[in-house]
């Protein structure tokens, strides 16, 4: 199972220190699922002179003020919208073919959610952006 961290942080770290720092893991199958609205976030790519947009999935990705603020926006979005699901419930995942066979006889990984578990990460999430706020500090989500 692939993990992001994010990370509350006052200054840069390395993956081996999150233990170190409060800190909010969610699932790839997640972030996949939720990465078009991440296009719309100002963030940094791996230091403080890579300006961007959008999340590095592959590597760090530094929220600072503005991103962070539009961070907390989207992920509670994500957890109004979500409070509607029923307790069980699936999303669509990637699309996987067997190797060897016709691409088109692949399909759509489902992938099942129970709603009280992302609405907790949801929450956390949001709580972690708010802190940030707080305390005047920035995230950093360590890609997969």
């Amino acid at each position: 199972m692939l993990i992001h961290e994010f990370v509350l942080a006052d200054k840069i770290i390395s993956y081996k220190q999150i233990k170190d720092y409060y800190h909010v893991s969610i699932n790839d199958d997640i972030i996949l699922y939720m990465k078009d609205s991440f296009a719309w976030i100002p963030t940094f790519w791996n230091s403080f002179d890579n300006k961007k947009i959008s999340l590095n999935y592959y590597g760090v990705t530094i929220f600072r003020d503005e991103g962070i603020a539009v961070l907390k926006s989207i992920m509670s979005a994500w957890k109004q919208l979500f409070a509607n699901a029923p307790n069980h419930f699936a999303i669509t995942g990637s699309y996987t073919s067997i190797e060897g066979e016709e691409i088109s006889s692949g399909k759509y990984e489902k992938i099942q959610i129970k709603k009280e578990n992302i609405i907790q990460m949801l929450t956390k999430m949001i709580n972690l952006c708010e802190q940030a706020i707080n305390e005047k500090v920035f995230i950093i989500h360590f890609g997969i």
